[in-house]
């Protein structure tokens, strides 16, 4: 038993002290199993129509399909009782409801969109195994030219609202979209210039405000500053950071009504980080949020999407990068890339939770 703990301990203190890639950190270090949140996983493909998919990931990982029409009229697969859950098989249907037309833009794509509920990290390996499979029967990702990705939406407080904070998101948008680790994030998911119109930071006023060393909000003022007045912001409003709130409001929804919500997608969607389904889910009652919700394109859930990393169908390094770099933004508040410190910090309070487990064994 002791020869056993002792090899647990050395095995969790042999930790990568001279670590400077922000990402590979967070992935090889940073990353705990046993602590990992339940992730929603998004891949998007093409090369290979719908039902193919469905099988193939029925192969995987069991399961019963239900065939679910659409209005469309491009079927929907659904894999139920599977080994990690239902999983949707859909064609992927950003941009193309708008139109009214998805059947045709899916015939001229076929990219296709595999959903999975809310799952372990235990089930993320067990669709790796699928996605395996579908690489190797022909599915085509980013590096085919594809606009596809991976998405990796991680839940957050476990949907309690009473344990959900501001200040663990805007330590956690300061880790991903700082300058210097955004450079570093880049380096890692070199995403190609046509998905690029997809992504973005948040609005120059937004970073401003989260960046002065005393903004400590309740989540009505981070839900005005993030959803209203960057909105409007984007939206081109005058005095979207200067005008009293509700004076903004009326402005924003007023030109939401007037012009679509399509205006406002830089905030919501657009991002490399989504964080608008958080803001949704702490303020439902929120005009906005019931506006949105009404569209049909907005829900509010307790999430972060991680929408940056290509497809190149590895979700186990997509999921592992995003817990790796979430945790890390826990532990130590806003982590940055260049400042040994701040991984000193990390390993220390890492290397006590390492000593604690070993003196229980």
């Amino acid at each position: 038993m002791k020869t056993a703990a002792m090899t647990f301990l050395l095995l969790c203190l042999s930790v990568g002290a001279q670590a400077q890639q922000l990402m590979k950190f967070a992935h090889d270090e940073a990353f705990d199993a046993d602590k990992a949140p339940r992730v929603g996983i998004e891949v998007e493909m093409s090369g290979l129509r719908t039902k193919e998919i469905a099988l193939i990931v029925q192969k995987k990982i069991g399961g019963e399909i239900q065939i679910v029409p659409n209005e469309y009229g491009v079927p929907e697969y659904h894999l139920q009782k599977s080994a990690i859950g239902r999983v949707v098989v859909k064609p992927e249907d950003n941009g193309s409801s708008a139109i009214g037309n998805l059947e045709e833009a899916y015939e001229k794509t076929l990219i296709t969109e595999i959903v999975t509920d809310p799952i372990h990290y235990a089930d993320v390996e067990k669709l790796q195994k699928a996605m395996d499979a579908l690489k190797a029967s022909g599915a085509k990702g980013t590096a085919d030219g594809l606009a596809v990705s991976i998405q990796v939406n991680v839940e957050i407080a476990q949907g309690d609202r009473s344990k959900a904070t501001p200040q663990e998101i805007i330590d956690l948008i300061k880790t991903y979209l700082s300058p210097e680790n955004r450079k570093d994030i880049a380096a890692t998911y070199q995403v190609p210039e046509f998905r690029r119109k997809y992504l973005g930071d948040f609005s120059p006023g937004f970073m401003k405000l989260i960046n002065q060393p005393h903004y400590n909000p309740t989540w009505r003022e981070f839900y005005n500053d993030f959803m209203y007045r960057q909105g409007a912001e984007v939206m081109g409003i005058e005095g979207a950071w200067k005008s009293p709130i509700s004076q903004v409001k009326k402005e924003v929804m007023y030109k939401l009504h007037a012009e679509g919500f399509d205006k406002i997608l830089p905030v919501m969607k657009w991002n490399y980080l989504r964080l608008s389904s958080m803001m949704m889910y702490m303020m439902p009652q929120d005009p906005l949020s019931k506006f949105l919700v009404e569209t049909t394109w907005f829900k509010g859930y307790p999430l972060f999407e991680n929408r940056e990393p290509n497809n190149n169908f590895n979700v186990v390094k997509a999921v592992r990068e995003t817990l790796g770099l979430k945790r890390l933004s826990e532990t130590v508040g806003f982590f940055r890339v260049n400042h040994p410190e701040d991984y000193q910090k990390f390993l220390s309070i890492k290397a006590r939770a390492c000593s604690a487990v070993f003196a229980g064994h």
